[in-house]
C-alpha cells in the first residue's frame, strides 16, 4: 500500500514539473515575442524582462536561441531607449553576461551593453 502512495506521489510530482517547465517555455516565448513585436522605447523596456529572466535560465542552447532573437531587434532599439531605462538595461546585460558559461554569448552581450554606455 506504501508503495502505491509513494509511486502515485513521483507520478503526480512529476507531472506538476512537466506543466511547470511547459509554463515557463510558453512565457519566455511570449516574451521573446513582445520584444519582437514592440518597437522603440516599447522594445528596449520589453528586452529588460527578457535579459533579466535570461540570466535565470539553466539552458545555454535555450539562452543562446533567445539571445539571437533578440539581440539585433534590440540594438535597434538603442537609441530610443529610455533614459531612465539604461541603466537597468545595462544591469540586466552585466548579469547576463556573468551569468553565462558560453564565452562568446557573453562577449555578444558585453559588446551591445557597452554600446548602450556610448548612446
Amino acid at each position: 500500500m506504501l508503495t502505491k502512495v509513494l509511486i502515485a506521489a513521483a507520478v503526480i510530482i512529476a507531472v506538476f514539473a512537466i506543466l511547470r517547465l511547459i509554463r515557463k517555455h510558453q512565457n519566455s516565448q511570449d516574451a521573446v515575442a513582445k520584444v519582437l513585436n514592440s518597437v522603440g522605447p516599447a522594445r528596449c523596456l520589453a528586452a529588460i524582462k527578457v535579459v533579466s529572466a535570461l540570466k535565470q535560465e539553466a539552458n545555454q542552447r535555450a539562452t543562446v536561441s533567445v539571445w539571437d532573437a533578440i539581440e539585433l531587434p534590440l540594438v535597434q532599439a538603442l537609441p530610443d531607449c529610455p533614459p531612465s531605462a539604461k541603466p537597468v538595461l545595462m544591469n540586466a546585460l552585466d548579469a547576463l553576461a556573468k551569468a553565462t558559461a558560453n564565452r562568446e554569448l557573453a562577449k555578444r552581450v558585453m559588446t551591445l551593453r557597452n554600446g548602450l554606455m556610448g548612446g
